[in-house]
This record gives structure tokens, sequence and C-alpha cells, in this order.
């Protein structure tokens, strides 16, 4: 299930990418409108870590397979996915459209090694954010349960968690940073933040990483 950060990002995102691919196309059609010898062409962007084909999923799905080339509104909904979930201006697409006219370039395929690869650092570096998410979610909830229980046993157990959590935050966040440095990443600083976690909880974290790294 997506937290409420993800799903957030993810829809406004996707409505901004969604927005402008209709005006595109509202742009055309009014185009068309007045001159009835023009006819609807889009020439689809292309980048590196495109989605690749899964193994039964709907070919639309494969936007390195269509990406890069020109289509008309027909093409755009039958090839591309347009209108889908998961096709052009779907979830979490990055793809656009620009109108196209007859001389204008067409730009040469990406390769599709370095498209997949691309892929995997991406899905990589998605995974990671996901693991610093999850355990500033974990810390926070340690930190509430700490400040709540009266019990002093429990208390201390939940510190003692909250200091060994805190030690793991720093580590991903360390392989995190290192990962990116690697692959030429940039480090997407919205994808690893979540609800509540501020620079208090930023603090108390990294004291409680250095009182748990002493021990060590």
């Amino acid at each position: 299930m997506d937290t409420l950060e993800v799903a957030t990002r993810r829809a406004v995102l996707t409505g901004v990418n969604q927005s402008t691919i209709r005006l595109q196309i509202a742009y055309a059609q009014e185009m068309e409108a007045q001159e009835p010898e023009y006819k609807q062409q889009y020439l689809v962007t292309q980048h590196y870590g495109a989605r690749t084909k899964r193994a039964g999923r709907p070919n639309y799905e494969d936007h390195f397979s269509w990406q890069g080339k020109v289509y008309d509104l027909d093409g755009l909904t039958t090839v591309c996915g347009y209108g889908t979930g998961g096709g052009l201006g779907g979830w979490n697409c990055r793809h656009h459209i620009i109108l196209w006219f007859p001389g204008m370039d067409i730009p040469e395929p990406l390769e599709a090694d370095r498209n997949k690869e691309a892929e995997e650092n991406a899905k990589k570096q998605r995974s990671m954010e996901r693991a610093i998410r999850k355990t500033k979610r974990e810390l926070i909830g340690l930190n509430t349960a700490i400040e709540n229980t009266t019990n002093d046993q429990l208390k201390f157990n939940l510190q003692q968690d909250y200091d060994r959590k805190s030690l793991l935050l720093q580590h991903r966040n360390q392989r995190y940073n290192e990962f990116n440095t690697e692959k030429g990443l940039k480090k997407q600083y919205d994808r690893i933040q979540i609800a509540k976690w501020n620079r208090s909880e930023a603090a108390k974290a990294s004291a409680a990483a250095r009182r748990e790294k002493a021990k060590r």
C-alpha cells in the first residue's frame, strides 16, 4: 500500500503531465479545425530509464518501445496507451508530447542497453528511498511510544530499539548517497521525506545513532 507522501507526489506529477498533454492535443485540434489540411501529429519525447516490457503486461506499458516517435491521436491511444494508468501520461510517466509537422526532425532512438541500465538504477534508487521512508516512520512511532509510556523497563527497551533503528537510518542514508554518486544520479530529497519528519526528529535520530555507534 502506498504511503500518503508517495500517493500525493504521484498524483501531483501525473496531474501536471496529463494537463500538459491535454493542452497540446487541444492546440492541435484547434489548428485542425481552422486549417482542414492540417492533420494532428505528435512527437513523443524520450529519455533513458523508460519502462520496458514486463511479462503479462500490455504492450503499451513498454514505454521504451514507443518513445521518440510520431503518432496521430489514435496512435497515442492504441500504441502508447494514452488514457490508461500504465501508458503515456499515466502513473509516474515522464513523457510529454510535442506538436509535430512534416519536415521536422525525429530524434535518433536511444540505446536499449543504456536505457535498461538507467531503468535498473532508477528501480534501485526507488527501493532505497522506500527503505529510508520506512525507517523514518518506524522511528517516529518508537519515539511516540517512548514519550507516552510510564513503564521504565519498557521505556528502556524502546529506547534501545530507537537507537539501533537510528543507526540503521544513518547507514541507509549513507548507502543512498554513495549509490547516487556512483551512478551519477540526482538525490531525490522529496522522495525520502515523510510527514512529521522535521529537524527535531532528525536531530533526535542523529544523537541516538551516535549513542548506538559508541556502544559498538
